[in-house]
């Protein structure tokens, strides 16, 4: 690949092949040949990759929150929920698959907007919301 007769490094292109894979091959690789397995791997992917913030998220909230375990609990149990979700959703494509990923990230947020409002400024963010 590389050309070194001038004493440069340069990049012989032409022995490249230049195909243009669909995005599905690239985001989730080109081995998963059954749908299922894809399907049960960005789950279980997913849910790992957003298990930190949450369970940070949620544990703030609850601990330095006005009635935060009982507001912690019920968002939750949204994020749960959404988790459940996620493989049905997922299958249908986007931007069906926004259904799930979009209540988990707001409850992440919401849990970490409440803490921190709660810390910094002495102010309960979902005192309007009767939880």
């Amino acid at each position: 690949l590389v050309n070194k007769s001038r004493g440069q490094a340069s990049l012989n292109h032409s022995s490249l092949n230049y195909s243009s894979p669909d995005i599905a091959a690239i985001k989730y690789g080109a081995s998963h040949g059954n749908a299922l397995a894809l399907v049960a791997d960005r789950t279980v992917g997913n849910t790992l990759e957003q298990q930190g913030a949450f369970l940070s998220s949620l544990w703030m909230h609850a601990l330095l929150c006005d009635q935060g375990p009982r507001r912690a609990a019920i968002l939750g149990w949204v994020y749960i929920a959404s988790r459940v979700a996620y493989p049905l959703l997922f299958r249908a494509g986007h931007p069906w698959l926004q259904l799930s990923t979009c209540p988990g990230y707001w409850v992440i947020w919401t849990n970490l907007a409440a803490a921190c409002a709660a810390t910094i400024f002495h102010i309960d963010l979902l005192s309007f919301a009767e939880w």
